[in-house]
């Protein structure tokens, strides 16, 4: 039988877990777009981003099957596990959630989910 500090511990952290999960679905819900800013090249790495606008160029790595996109110049990395299966081509209008990243010294983005890539 728990005492009634045990059981009142209990209680406090079984509505702490409640509330953590309705926090969590709530904002799974509310999706990357309601937290997402535009990308600028003075974006900070790190912060989620949106890119909106047309495929420049793509190129498709062969070893990992790695994408790697220019959208208004700038870079788009989409990982092997993210892209598989997409269908993305040059001129297509294309809205992507993704973090701040920095490679060989330049800001691209990063894409970390499917869902996060939205054809238009």
């Amino acid at each position: 039988m728990l005492t009634m500090p045990e059981r009142n511990a209990f209680i406090i952290l079984t509505l702490v877990a409640f509330t953590l999960l309705i926090g969590a679905l709530v904002m799974e819900s509310l999706g990357t777009e309601s937290f997402a800013i535009r990308f600028s090249p003075k974006t900070q790495e790190g912060t989620l981003v949106f890119i909106s606008g047309v495929i420049e160029k793509q190129t498709i790595i062969s070893d990992g099957g790695h994408r790697i996109l220019v959208i208004n110049g700038t870079t788009v990395f989409i990982p092997g596990s993210v892209g598989a299966g997409l269908s993305l081509s040059r001129g297509q209008s294309v809205t992507i959630y993704g973090l701040v990243t920095t490679y060989q010294g330049e800001k691209e983005i990063t894409v970390q989910r499917p869902g996060d890539i939205h054809a238009t």
